[in-house]
């Protein structure tokens, strides 16, 4: 994994700045309190890949509060791959693998 970091912003804004301007410098994903499973299951899918991966932690406050979304996964060229409030799936090893080999084009 490129990095983790945890910010407490309150705009997309906010999450690349105080995120170090590193959202866009490879695929990044944005978690607002999600569990530690779901950003386990992510790190391992990105070794698992080899696709450099920048985690940014929040709280869902101020204007992340609004957001509907609570994983996002942002490609590197800053277009959202996925976003969603849930994996959509019981098992978040498998469901997070699905989701970054259709981010990085794999069939």
């Amino acid at each position: 994994a490129a990095g983790n970091f945890s910010i407490m912003g309150d705009s997309m804004i906010d999450v690349m700045i105080l995120g170090g301007g590193r959202l866009g410098a490879c695929f990044s994903l944005i978690l607002i309190d999600q569990p530690s499973e779901i950003k386990q299951a992510f790190e391992q899918a990105a070794t698992c890949f080899n696709i450099p991966l920048v985690i940014i932690e929040s709280a869902k406050t101020g204007g992340t509060a609004l957001w509907q979304n609570t994983i996002i996964l942002v490609r590197p060229d800053e277009f959202v791959a996925y976003a969603a409030s849930d994996l959509g799936s019981d098992d978040s090893k498998i469901a997070a693998k699905a989701i970054l080999r259709k981010a990085v084009g794999y069939t």
